[in-house]
């Protein structure tokens, strides 16, 4: 498989995968909610998160613009939430924190179900 297209697939089930705990936040919080509006939130909020903070970056000092990026930046996320799920700020930001609290179990539990399939060995010396 070349490695652009590996590239490309292991973008899209990242994708999604990151989007069901959206999916699952923005149901119990928004009635516009569905999996597509998740996927666009999703990807958006990124898109918009990384645009804001990276611009602001450059504005100066990154000892101050670093926290301002990243200020501005999730405040543009919410805004993304906010006009994709037809929902106020507050709302916004519940469905970011319990997505985010939804991926932390999602992984925890992932985690467990693999740990045996992790494969022992010795350890690296020199570490």
């Amino acid at each position: 498989m070349p490695p652009e297209l590996a590239l490309l697939m292991s973008s899209i089930v990242a994708w999604i995968v990151v989007s069901l705990p959206v999916y699952i936040a923005s149901k119990l919080l928004s009635r516009k909610s569905s999996f597509v509006r998740a996927m666009v939130a999703s990807l958006g909020s990124s898109l918009l998160f990384s645009l804001v903070f990276l611009l602001v970056l450059h504005l100066g000092p990154s000892i101050i613009t670093a926290p301002l990026g990243l200020l501005l930046g999730f405040l543009a996320g919410l805004l993304v939430f906010k006009e994709v799920f037809e929902v106020g700020w507050f709302r916004a930001f519940l469905i970011t924190v319990l997505a985010y609290l939804i991926f932390i179990v999602i992984a925890a539990m992932i985690s467990v179900i693999l740990i045996p399939f992790v494969p022992t060995g010795q350890l690296i010396r020199g570490f």
